[in-house]
């Protein structure tokens, strides 16, 4: 009988098993270590998508976006002061503001200035005179009567780099003011007649103050009507508002001063030329030369006793004497004279300082009529 001897399986791994685990263990390695550098991969790349995309400080702290919100009421009145109020969200460093408005027909603003005074400003002209950082008061005046829209812009101006780094814009409307009544003009005067001059070049950019000057041409007597002459110029370096007057001291008598209707705005060498014409006043009054008379109270042919008022001369020798009474009465003459009080004609403008000028000193002028 022949014995048949099967090998069993001991449990000891062959040298092909052990290179089949070594290759597993192997390419478990490597895929964890290619999902690691995925990994890793993927973190810098978010990073930097992530950094390129918010805004970050000089130490790369990522900030927050700059806001700014403006306000200003929907309605206001032409004349009448209002706050236009702003606010600066997650500002980093020194701020300065800027405030301006658009253009509009009509349309002028008056600005604050450290003086207490106001200063008007340019339409789209940067302007800020008091350094306000939260709110600041205005005031909007328009002419003729239909309402005026227009849009203020805040603007944030980083003191460190000079850049605007935000804005804000915030949109009202100006209502007229009511029409003032007029009052009569005295009929010794003519509503004067003028010629605007704008300047040969105006700038785009205004600063500064404006200045009303004044200056005195001709005065023609025409057959007893006197016409005129004189010129308001702005030699400042910003723009004088609407609303600005002027008086015209003239030789009646008593003196009678003409007041003009609001002006127009003038930018920087604008000038209006005006004629102006009057009728002077006068005074008369009249007197009689002599008032007594001379009366011969005796003839004694040629030598004569005789009175001058009152006062009795020494006898003569007399012949043939006697007592009739000649009386002798001169002429009367009348004269007249005329008083036509002051020849000067005086031109004062903005006499109420409505237009806040680098300098008065040039607001009035004078000029003889004769």
């Amino acid at each position: 009988m022949t014995d048949t001897h099967s090998e069993a399986h001991t449990g000891t791994p062959t040298f092909k098993d052990r290179v089949l685990r070594g290759v597993a263990i192997l390419g478990l390695i490597a895929l964890l270590l290619l999902g690691a550098w995925g990994i890793i991969q993927i973190a810098f790349t978010l990073y930097g998508f992530l950094a390129n995309t918010a805004p970050t400080s000089p130490s790369g702290v990522v900030q927050k976006t700059e806001q700014m919100v403006a306000t200003v009421p929907g309605t206001i009145q032409s004349g009448i002061p209002f706050t236009l109020s702003f606010t600066h969200q997650n500002a980093s460093g020194n701020y300065a503001y800027q405030f301006s408005y658009s253009c509009a027909d009509g349309l002028s603003v008056q600005a604050p200035l450290p003086t207490g005074g106001t200063q008007a400003v340019a339409c789209n002209t940067p302007f800020n005179y008091t350094n306000a950082n939260a709110q600041v008061q205005l005031t909007a005046v328009v002419t003729g009567t239909a309402p005026v829209a227009t849009t203020f812009t805040v603007a944030a101006k980083n003191l460190a780099t000079n850049a605007i780094t935000a804005n804000a814009n915030a949109n009202t409307t100006v209502q007229p003011t009511k029409t003032a009544v007029v009052p009569a003009k005295p009929a010794s005067t003519t509503k004067p007649s003028t010629t605007y001059v704008p300047a040969k070049t105006t700038a785009r950019a205004f600063y500064g103050s404006p200045d009303l000057a004044v200056t005195m041409g001709s005065v023609t007597n025409y057959g007893g009507r006197y016409s005129a002459q004189f010129t308001i110029q702005n030699v400042g370096s910003n723009v004088a508002p609407y609303g600005w007057t002027f008086n015209a001291s003239l030789p009646a008598s008593p003196t009678y001063t003409y007041t003009s209707n609001a002006q127009q705005a003038l930018n920087p060498g604008d000038k209006v030329v005006y004629t102006l014409g009057f009728t002077p006043g006068q005074n008369g009054y009249s007197y009689s030369y002599p008032n007594t008379s001379y009366q011969y109270p005796a003839n004694c042919g040629y030598t004569a006793n005789y009175t001058y008022n009152g006062v009795a001369n020494y006898p003569g020798v007399s012949y043939g004497c006697n007592t009739t009474n000649y009386p002798y009465n001169q002429n009367q003459y009348n004269y007249n004279s005329y008083n036509y009080g002051s020849n000067i004609v005086t031109v004062t403008v903005d006499p109420n300082n409505y237009v806040y000028e680098s300098s008065e000193a040039n607001n009035t002028a004078s000029a003889r009529t004769y």
